[in-house]
């Protein structure tokens, strides 16, 4: 039997959302965001593959979550705790039936994750006009990012930035949006730990004679890199989770180091990315930076250029709808005569389901049928919608004399909200879910980011939410992602 393409992603196939989740989704949900969260808190990254094998077997086998996870790492690693609710929710059984190929399941979560969310939605106002009109001025800019190289390529990508270099090497391919105008060319340093002094040396080695300038929402990165580099010049931008913790340390004297460095000048308080060049053009009216041809721009990414909660958000539900879309989260038949299970989930008091019953592990016959049932049941993916043309928005009024972008069509992007008052949504709908999942305990809220996760962090099941228009263009409300497989095997 041939096996199945190696890229096998998702797109939306379903255009509406419903107005209200039931318990099903929303513990399937909660399984999506604490696989990704676990990864982030372990590694302070996301790792698409890893967080696919995560959800795997949180969704099928989830008495195997931990034991999983120690597998998969080097030889003589200890295996990582787990926080309680981030436990609770990826071990909470839930009556999947049949599993489907873990190889297939682990290619298209990650590759969703990695090309399949239109992370433009999530671009901070005026950031790339920011870095155009630099770019435009001569100054060199560069993206210092941490996390998975190949996830990183692909967000800049889809902004419309490209590092000419090393983005043909990138696999998957990157492919980079044109719905900005022109790309803008950068270089880049990314890597897991963006700090490690490899990746200082690719800035040094792309700043050659130039006075840096490094950009990053969190204080403990631009103090590294004035370690690194002493000349260096910081700004700090204000905005992020991190960020806030940061400033609200400073007003309970618990950063002296960072006051300090404020009080001195050598970082520079910037309120959002729209103020940067005004800011680096202040700079240089005092005499404390050199002409734009002598500079290197050292930008951080997430939370930075992108709004990295929003980014996170969209991710979640494009990955829950890539399950959906391939009925591998669809609750199972009880029609016909089952199998006994060949393995069974310790029976546990679990406070996301608040049962005791143990989740039947699917059995062999049930593996071996899985694909047929799919094909059966599955629904099928919808042919790429056309994008519809949409209104032109007035023109903002901009911090600089930065180049328009091309009269580019802005519309309101359909953007995905975490969790907000779903007990009371959801009450209506408990007698159209499983008698098992009516009976749901789950957590509160304000319990499902731990220490280091961010209070405000919730659970995202897909609510809609209108925000004000953002620059891109309709063709981000669809990836495409099944065209681009296509194209690139």
């Amino acid at each position: 039997m041939r096996p199945p393409p190696v890229v096998d992603s998702a797109r939306d196939a379903s255009p509406t959302e419903p107005a209200v989740f039931d318990a099903r989704t929303r513990l399937v949900a909660a399984k999506i965001e604490h696989a990704w969260g676990s990864s982030v808190g372990e590694k302070s990254y996301g790792a698409p593959d890893e967080v696919a094998e995560r959800l795997y077997d949180a969704l099928y086998f989830p008495d195997r979550v931990r034991a999983g996870i120690g597998e998969r790492l080097p030889e003589g690693a200890p295996v990582p705790v787990l926080r309680e609710t981030t436990q609770a929710a990826l071990e909470a059984p839930l009556d999947m039936g049949p599993a489907p190929d873990r190889d297939r399941f682990v290619r298209t979560v990650s590759d969703t994750i990695v090309r399949g969310v239109p992370v433009a939605q999530a671009l901070l106002p005026h950031a790339r006009e920011q870095l155009a009109e630099l770019i435009r001025r001569g100054v060199e800019v560069l993206a210092w990012s941490a996390g998975e190289p190949k996830h990183q390529h692909h967000k800049l990508g889809d902004i419309g930035m490209v590092d000419p270099r090393i983005a043909p090497t990138v696999v998957p391919p990157v492919e980079v949006s044109r719905d900005f105008g022109e790309p803008l060319y950068v270089g880049t340093a990314i890597a897991p730990d963006k700090t490690v002094p490899e990746n200082m040396q690719k800035v040094e080695d792309a700043a050659g004679n130039r006075h840096m300038v490094v950009v990053d929402d969190r204080t403990r990165n631009l103090i590294a890199f004035q370690r690194r580099f002493p000349n260096a010049t910081a700004l700090w931008v204000q905005y992020g989770a991190h960020a806030q913790k940061s400033v609200a340390k400073l007003e309970r004297g618990e950063e002296p180091e960072l006051a300090r460095a404020i009080e001195q000048g050598t970082i520079v308080v910037v309120a959002e990315i729209g103020d940067l060049v005004p800011t680096i053009e202040r700079l240089q009216r005092e005499g404390r930076l050199p002409g734009d041809k002598d500079l290197l721009l050292a930008t951080d990414v997430d939370d930075t250029l992108l709004d990295n909660d929003l980014r996170r958000d969209l991710q979640h539900v494009a990955t829950r709808k890539a399950l959906e879309s391939r009925g591998w989260v669809a609750a199972p038949s009880h029609d016909g005569p089952r199998s006994e299970p060949t393995t069974v989930v310790r029976p546990t008091r679990n406070p996301w389901l608040g049962l005791n019953a143990p989740s039947p592990a699917p059995s062999a016959e049930e593996h071996r049928s899985a694909e047929e049932h799919r094909s059966a049941e599955a629904p099928k993916a919808a042919e790429v919608p056309k994008a519809p043309e949409a209104p032109k928005a007035p023109e903002a009024a901009k911090a600089t004399d930065a180049r328009p972008m091309g009269g580019e069509e802005v519309i309101a992007a359909p953007v995905r909200n975490r969790l907000t008052a779903l007990d009371a949504e959801s009450a209506g709908t408990s007698a159209q879910a499983p008698a098992a999942l009516a009976a749901t305990a789950f957590l509160p809220l304000s319990s499902l980011a731990g220490p280091g996760q961010g209070s405000a962090r919730e659970v995202n099941v897909g609510i809609p939410r209108q925000m004000t228009a953002i620059r891109h263009v309709a063709a981000h409300q669809d990836k495409g992602i099944d065209l681009k497989a296509q194209r690139s095997l």
